[in-house]
């Protein structure tokens, strides 16, 4: 959730910065490294999680390819004609303010999501016990 909110303060302040003086873009790029950091630490880890016993590479191998491959390509199919100024898109301005909402309203569904999953579960970990080295809660959502 910090990162979702830090990735949506970073695309609002990317949407107001004066396009007189692109180098106010470095102020902001720091934020790149903290969202960026939490993103894949996490994402790796869950993938650890996952992960059955010996088949912790693929998973890590399956986690940098759907980020890698999938994600990003998407993105930039989606994302480079939205951000073409007006008339063929919406501008740089308008798709970051959408990106900002569309962070924070996912993070909110995801929250939700959990929330609901876990009052359904009771009493389960989220994290691999130490007596078995199985995935309490992860493996059979």
């Amino acid at each position: 959730s910090f990162c979702h909110y830090v990735f949506a303060l970073r695309c609002v302040l990317y949407s107001i910065l004066p396009r007189a003086q692109p180098i106010t873009v470095l102020l902001v790029e720091p934020l790149h490294g903290i969202t960026f950091a939490i993103m894949w630490s996490c994402s790796v880890e869950y993938g650890k999680r996952l992960a059955p016993e010996g088949a912790t590479a693929k998973m890590q191998t399956l986690v940098t390819g759907l980020y890698s491959q999938l994600a990003i390509g998407c993105g930039s199919l989606l994302w480079g004609n939205l951000t073409q100024e007006p008339p063929k898109g919406f501008g740089f301005s308008t798709c970051y303010v959408a990106a900002a909402v569309a962070a924070v309203a996912w993070s909110l569904v995801w929250n939700l999501g959990w929330l609901l999953w876990r009052q359904g579960k009771p009493g389960e970990s989220l994290l691999r016990s130490e007596t078995g080295g199985e995935t309490a809660g992860l493996s059979h959502p």
